[in-house]
């Protein structure tokens, strides 16, 4: 028996990866390639209708959260078990040293 998992399409991975607890290479991709079109789409309304403050802040909003989500994968990837240790459920307690706390008279 082959205990590998069938290779998935982009599509049916992009699916599966929104159902289930983290995010892979495929939906990273795929949110990358619709928030860039959808600043393409805010662009090409902005010739289309003419200029538009409300179409200018989309724009820039969508590149906002473009940047952030890029930001924010890059700094997952460095350091993937770090955001994972202080979700662990229960409380973790700091060990304290008395020399480091005011002592009052």
């Amino acid at each position: 028996m082959d205990s590998e998992k069938p290779r998935r399409g982009f599509v049916e991975s992009v699916v599966y990866s929104a159902l289930e607890p983290g995010i892979n290479s495929s939906l990273h991709v795929f949110l990358n390639v619709v928030l860039v079109l959808l600043v393409v789409l805010w662009i090409g309304l902005l010739f289309i209708v003419g200029f538009s403050i409300h179409l200018i802040i989309l724009a820039a909003i969508t590149l906002g959260l473009l940047a952030v989500f890029n930001w924010f994968m890059t700094e997952l990837h460095k350091n993937p078990q770090e955001g994972l240790s202080s979700t662990s459920g229960a409380p973790q307690q700091q060990d304290t040293d008395d020399s480091t706390h005011l002592k009052t008279q």
